[in-house]
């Protein structure tokens, strides 16, 4: 009698043991064939989610004062602007949008405001607007219809900045000048044919600008761009193909900028061009892998790539 019960038993019990056992791992979607890959319990799957989904906070812009700066992180299912106005201080979430708002500049002398960039509806047709930092209002700098606007770079003295646009014809990525305090006279001052051109860097004296010309992932050029004269010339060879030459700065001596090429190299090398002589010191040819970045010092005296 004793073997008759204790048979239906165990057997009871395995199939307990191997439910709970499957409950507790963590099993591939139906549409996944796997094979020799070891069990993975759910426990160890709730420990990592904390690593696994972690949020991400990303600078884009110092207030002039040098002690302030505004990030972008995410809150509920999209991108804002984040104050932060003291080392370890509280984060002030400052935008508010359906959309998400990825990039933002201070006015470069006082930084009462931002212009930040969003689209609209998720159109994804990039539009800037100035908020103000006293009132947290916000105002609608550009056209606001099917056209990406981006890609400001300030003059020193906060008078206005340039950027790219394709309101002419929806297409074509023209250079314009704004003063965000009067958009109204936004000013086209540069005509382009094609959709990857954008500003790169603007001299001290907010005369000249660096504009890049994107092709593809393996060909790219630089220009210099008179805003007095508005006259265009190459930096680098046109007929130079599938070569890389973006990122280019201003150097310390305005005759000269930074760049990062693979010119005569199987990776991106920094490189120092004179403008005048179109001599080109290459710096990490020693390196064998590519400078992806790189950032100059507000003196222009040091460079981290």
């Amino acid at each position: 009698m004793k073997i008759k019960y204790l048979l239906p038993i165990c057997l009871f019990s395995g199939a307990a043991f191997f439910a709970q056992t499957k409950n507790d791992i963590v099993v591939p979607n139906e549409n996944l064939i796997t094979e020799n890959i070891a069990a993975i319990p759910k426990s160890l799957n709730e420990k990592i989610k904390k690593y696994s989904e972690s949020r991400g906070a990303n600078f884009t812009a110092i207030h002039p004062n040098g002690k302030e700066l505004i990030m972008v992180t995410r809150f509920a299912s999209t991108n804002q602007l984040h104050q932060l106005s003291k080392p370890l201080g509280n984060r002030k979430q400052i935008t508010f949008f359906d959309e998400p708002v990825n990039s933002a500049d201070f006015e470069p002398t006082k930084g009462e405001y931002l212009v930040y960039s969003k689209d609209i509806g998720g159109n994804e047709f990039g539009q800037l607007f100035r908020l103000d930092l006293k009132t947290m209002e916000s105002t609608l700098l550009t056209d606001g219809g099917r056209s990406q606007n981006g890609g400001m770079q300030w003059k020193k003295d906060g008078s206005g900045f340039y950027f790219s646009s394709t309101k002419r014809n929806g297409g074509d990525r023209d250079i314009y000048y704004m003063n965000p305090l009067n958009p109204s006279e936004t000013e086209l001052i540069l005509e382009l044919k094609g959709g990857g051109w954008g500003i790169s860097d603007i001299s001290d004296d907010g005369k000249k600008l660096i504009i890049g010309e994107y092709v593809s992932a393996n060909e790219s050029y630089l220009y210099l761009f008179d805003t007095e004269t508005k006259k265009l010339e190459p930096i680098t060879d046109r007929n130079e193909k599938q070569i890389v030459q973006g990122g280019a700065k201003f150097a310390k001596n305005s005759d000269e900028i930074w760049y990062v090429t693979d010119r005569d190299n199987e990776f991106k090398r920094l490189a120092l061009m004179n403008l005048k002589t179109k001599k080109i010191t290459y710096f990490t040819s020693n390196i064998p892998w590519e400078v992806s970045d790189y950032t100059l010092s507000k003196d222009k005296s040091k460079i981290v790539f």
